[in-house]
């Protein structure tokens, strides 16, 4: 990663720091979360022609931060992709974001009719848990391989160890993960 100007090490502490307020937002440690926007109105479905809510909402999940956001993974990319100091790398990285988050919705795709959507919508919320645990294991090794590149392999090891140790105890043992309300 190349730094936007800035020194190494600050570049790989912003991205340990980063990774670490990922985590706690993610583990809701003390109630405390990243703000969690919501998508397009639903009022606007029945107050706008379908073109209009369609845009609307096309332009919302295009930006990747103006709907809801699952994992604070999202500001994370977000800021790894700015300390890279690559525009080219940072829009490939939420190239691949969108495309991954845009292809999300042939999950869907099966369910033609209202059981078959409800069916799938209690598997998709059995799912969050441990999607978060999913998340939080991505947070921990951004930051586990910054510290790595910051102080070297003690460090990344170390730190590495202490957050999953700390996931690990703040969600029982993998069994509960926090979700967003």
């Amino acid at each position: 990663m190349r730094q936007a100007g800035l020194p190494a090490t600050v570049t790989w502490s912003v991205a340990v720091a980063a990774a670490v307020v990922a985590l706690a937002s993610d583990l809701r440690l003390g109630g405390w979360s990243l703000p969690v926007p919501r998508q397009v109105d639903e009022r606007w479905l029945t107050t706008y022609r379908r073109w209009i809510y369609a845009a609307g909402y096309g332009v919302q999940i295009g930006t990747g931060f103006a709907t809801y956001i699952m994992t604070a993974g999202v500001y994370l990319l977000a800021t790894l992709a700015v300390l890279t100091g690559h525009p080219g790398q940072a829009l490939a990285a939420g190239l691949l974001f969108g495309l991954v988050r845009g292809l999300a919705i042939t999950v869907a795709a099966p369910a033609l009719d209202a059981d078959r959507l409800r069916s799938l919508m209690a598997r998709v919320d059995a799912a969050a848990a441990p999607s978060v645990l999913v998340a939080c294991g991505a947070h921990v090794i951004v930051a586990g391989t910054a510290a790595w590149l910051l102080a070297g392999p003690a460090a990344g090891a170390g730190l590495t160890a202490l957050l999953a140790l700390g996931v690990l105890a703040t969600t029982r043992g993998g069994r509960r993960a926090a979700v967003a309300s």
